[in-house]
């Protein structure tokens, strides 16, 4: 009988398709481009014009009279509005938002709601002062709100607590982390933490090195900063990911048959022990549980992984923390698929999708193993069901246990290529 374990214990390769599906996809490919980058540009101008107007507002004197070219017809019309009420005066506030690379960005959360918000920022270098704005998508109208109010942050936990942000540290895998006490626009799922991360997604690359190498006044100036560009970790945190790195390899090799049953039920069972919902979990309850999932580490490597990870020291890992150090996670390219994927199967943004609905967007059709002849459709399709048997509420998946189904999924796979293709086969994305 075909099992779980094997649906893909071998590299997804791409298929070939006719000439139409070729054209077809094509197409789809250049409409979404462009679709997004439609969007990037909407979002841009809303965000300088309601940055420009709290100028404005919050201080009458300042200058907004200078429109940025970049500007559309409407939000220019909207910021003339704003000049009427604010007559010219004093020093120009658009030269410190000109100075600016956009990035989007992701809450690090297991909660469905939050996991699709749609998060775009802008770091401004001319005052090194960063901002986060939420799009939001009505029909054919569109918004952006603020998230996180434009200021000056630090750092408030990890390895660099304390430090302020600066543009290095805007890259795609990087995180930012924010009290949330201090920011009033936040929803009450994400209020309720006193910190609340994001991980940046994709960055304006062109406009970062623009602005980095503005002000290197030699070669070796220069030359410095590339090296911090190619990699953004002091020697401590490049020592530390070599500790992360080998505990993941270890446990990919035990993982390789079992890789998404055991992240399935490593998730539900963490979510069963974690009764005060904070998601924090002791040391013992997170070594039974490896117990418990037949996942053998050495003493003295587990020793050092918890000490690169507690970074607090007292005792206690958050289990998203703790699952991406010692099994690693998906890269920003895959989860941003696994994202996609799941916002077509739950167009309200509830969190969670009905496992009919799923059944139904899943495609066995291209599977390789069903063009091969080692499969059936329906084994493949009751194979990828049955991942979802012991979700918590039967008959209904949570974000949460479909990420966690997509990060087992994703182990089996070495390239971007390979996930992609695999991504795209079973559901059109």
């Amino acid at each position: 009988m075909y099992s779980m374990s094997s649906q893909y214990d071998r590299p997804w390769s791409t298929q070939p398709a006719t000439q139409r599906e070729q054209a077809q996809f094509k197409r789809r490919q250049e409409e979404e481009i462009l679709h997004t980058e439609k969007k990037k540009d909407l979002i841009v101008e809303t965000i300088l014009v309601d940055q420009l107007s709290r100028a404005a507002v919050s201080d009458p004197e300042k200058n907004v009279s200078s429109i940025p070219a970049d500007l559309g017809p409407r939000e220019r019309k909207q910021l003339e509005f704003y000049n009427t009420r604010s007559p010219p005066k004093g020093p120009n506030p658009e030269n410190t938002l000109s100075k600016r690379v956009r990035f989007g960005a992701r809450i690090v959360t297991k909660n469905g709601r939050d996991a699709h918000r749609e998060l775009n920022g802008f770091f401004f270098s001319a005052d090194n002062t960063l901002t986060l704005y939420e799009f939001h998508q009505f029909g054919t109208r569109s918004s952006a709100l603020p998230f996180i109010q434009r200021g000056s942050y630090s750092h408030v936990q990890g390895k660099k607590k304390g430090q302020p942000y600066t543009l290095l540290d805007i890259y795609v895998g990087g995180s930012l982390s924010f009290m949330t006490a201090l920011q009033a626009s936040l929803p009450q799922t994400v209020s309720s933490c006193p910190v609340v991360v994001f991980r940046i997604c994709d960055v304006d690359e062109n406009a970062k090195e623009t602005q980095l190498f503005e002000n290197c006044q030699s070669f070796g100036n220069k030359r410095s900063l590339i090296d911090k560009l190619a990699n953004p970790l002091s020697e401590k945190e490049l020592q530390e990911r070599k500790v992360l790195e080998n505990v993941q390899r270890l446990v990919k090799k035990q993982l390789q048959k079992r890789a998404v049953k055991t992240l399935m039920g490593l998730g539900q069972h963490f979510r069963k022990m974690d009764q005060s919902g904070d998601g924090v979990l002791d040391r013992q309850e997170l070594l039974r549980a490896l117990h418990t999932y037949h996942i053998q580490i050495p003493e003295e490597v587990l020793e050092d992984l918890w000490n690169v990870l507690d970074v607090n020291g007292d005792g206690f890992l958050d289990y998203g923390e703790f699952s991406r150090g010692f099994i690693g996670e998906m890269n920003e390219f895959r989860k941003s698929l696994v994202r996609k994927v799941f916002r077509k199967l739950d167009p309200s943004k509830s969190g969670i999708v009905n496992l009919n609905n799923m059944r139904k967007f899943y495609c066995t059709k291209k599977h390789p193993k069903v063009l091969s002849g080692e499969a059936k459709e329906w084994e493949i399709e009751k194979t990828f069901l049955s991942s979802f048997e012991l979700c918590a509420e039967k008959g209904q998946v949570t974000y949460a246990e479909f990420e966690d189904y997509y990060e087992g999924v994703s182990l089996c796979f070495e390239s971007d290529e390979e996930f992609t293709a695999m991504m795209r086969n079973c559901w059109g994305v």
